[in-house]
């Protein structure tokens, strides 16, 4: 079975539930609160590890009380950490939740911002082999990643290694100029509705998709929130709706998703049953706070009816 090796960051989510944000000078309750590992590239790895998924994860990790945390939190999900030490503190983000489930993220990076290609080369290289899974979650996030990031890639591609990348918000607001330089070793992209924006200045759906797919990336995932996710390719096209259940939390819901979806791919599933996983998974997820997915045998009983 393929491996998945993953490239991302990890901090603490501190996840606040309120019913509203208080104004300058007022102070209202906290209905809970709640700590969680958080991070695009550890909420991707733990979800993928509970669902049994061999997955080795190369991130930083900082130098305080939440570091035991953390570690502990990648063990025990089955992720097989591969993490480099800063003396910065963690990365941190307060995740205040509304009522109706959505949220506002306030967030400093903290020792991920240190992640770069020269910690972990010569480990990847050593364990990463054909037909084995590259994924980058939250691409725009690592700014000292993108140095030698094409080099590594170029040096995997002619591997078999398969690429796959995870989007985010560009606060830098560079979006396609970034991305350019990574295309021609992407196998499959993941993105969002807002990010497909950025990307493109588009905010019809099919015309911004042409638009990558004319840029050259051939296979696109789309997650659409509540109107569900869909795939492009040049051979076509399909659309899965989203799970109805009641959202609590929508946090980590993009990166519990991808790991659905990479788990039916792992498992030899087309491209549309991959969708469908995503959103079963996914679904799960935003009825509860933190990394909370369905359990193995679960997952098994839905694939065996897809």
């Amino acid at each position: 079975m393929q491996r998945v090796f993953v490239l991302g960051d990890t901090n603490l989510d501190v996840i606040c539930n309120i019913d509203k944000i208080p104004k300058e000078g007022q102070e209202f309750n906290i209905d809970s609160i709640k700590f969680s590992i958080g991070g695009n590239g550890a909420n991707f790895s733990v979800a993928l590890g509970k669902l049994g998924i061999s997955v080795y994860f190369f991130s930083m990790i900082g130098n305080d009380f939440s570091t035991e945390f953390l570690v502990g939190e990648l063990w025990s999900s089955g992720v097989k950490p591969n993490l480099f030490k800063s003396d910065k503190m963690n990365g941190y983000s307060i995740v205040l939740v509304h009522k109706n489930g959505e949220r506002r993220i306030l967030s400093n990076k903290g020792a991920t911002e240190e992640l770069r290609v020269d910690l972990f080369k010569d480990n990847l290289l050593k364990e990463i082999l054909k037909d084995d899974i590259l994924f980058i979650p939250g691409l725009f996030h690592h700014r000292n990643l993108h140095k030698d990031l094409g080099g590594l890639l170029s040096t995997l591609k002619k591997r078999g290694v398969r690429i796959m990348f995870d989007l985010c918000f560009d606060k830098s607001n560079m979006w396609m100029k970034t991305l350019q330089r990574y295309i021609p070793y992407v196998d499959c992209l993941f993105l969002n509705k807002i990010e497909l924006n950025g990307l493109t200045n588009e905010t019809d759906v099919n015309r911004g998709i042409k638009k990558l797919n004319e840029a050259g990336l051939g296979k696109i995932v789309l997650k659409m929130g509540k109107e569900g996710s869909a795939y492009f390719s040049k051979d076509g096209s399909f659309k899965e709706n989203a799970v109805k259940v009641r959202c609590i939390d929508s946090l980590a819901a993009g990166d519990v998703f991808n790991a659905g979806w990479i788990y039916g791919f792992v498992n030899g599933k087309g491209e549309q049953s991959c969708l469908k996983i995503g959103n079963f998974v996914a679904g799960k997820k935003i009825q509860n706070h933190g990394i909370v997915i369905p359990n193995k045998s679960e997952v098994i009983d839905f694939v065996s009816k897809l």
